[in-house]
């Protein structure tokens, strides 16, 4: 089916419907990545959907429904990012399968790239109230600025490629 709408408009009722979904999961996607990383030390902590009740009402009852939303900022970024392109105007140049392949990977290596430091961010800011609970540290949240701030004077530019092969190579170049 193909739209008559302007490619911008598609692109960013695409946009919009991409971070729409996105604060709606969002507080779903915290508490998974909490119950992911939790240690299996904490005896108190369960799996599951009563792990996931528990965790919920944990925050909730801690941090207020503010928690939910940490690292909110920085994902839609990354998801804003992440999403391909969808429109194509007719009468440009048609690329061959293999030519799509190679600019598709081409395109998919680059938006890992852009994408990646905007997904430790986002994992930094999600788990940061953790981090605290279990440091005895002050119970102010950081701003999305503070954890790149942090990031950096921790683990250098490669921090934000942490676990990728950027980080990889941006350690053995410039590390």
């Amino acid at each position: 089916m193909t739209s008559t709408l302007p490619p911008i408009v598609q692109a960013f009722s695409g946009a919009i419907g991409s971070v729409s979904a996105n604060t709606l999961t969002y507080p779903l996607d915290l508490v998974t990545t909490r119950l992911q990383l939790d240690s299996p030390q904490k005896s108190r902590r369960r799996g599951g959907i009563y792990g996931a009740a528990l965790t919920f009402r944990r925050i909730f009852r801690d941090y207020g429904l503010d928690a939910f939303y940490d690292g909110l900022w920085a994902d839609s970024c990354a998801t804003l990012l992440a999403k391909p392109s969808k429109t194509r105007s007719s009468g440009l140049y048609k690329p061959s399968m293999f030519e799509e392949l190679v600019l598709g990977f081409i395109a998919g290596v680059a938006s890992r790239a852009v994408s990646t430091p905007l997904n430790i961010v986002t994992l930094k800011l999600q788990t940061e109230r953790e981090d605290e609970e279990e440091e005895s540290a002050s119970s102010k949240s950081m701003g999305m600025i503070d954890v790149v701030k942090s990031i950096y004077k921790q683990q250098g530019l490669a921090g934000f490629w942490r676990g990728n092969v950027f980080g990889s190579y941006i350690e053995m170049e410039w590390g």
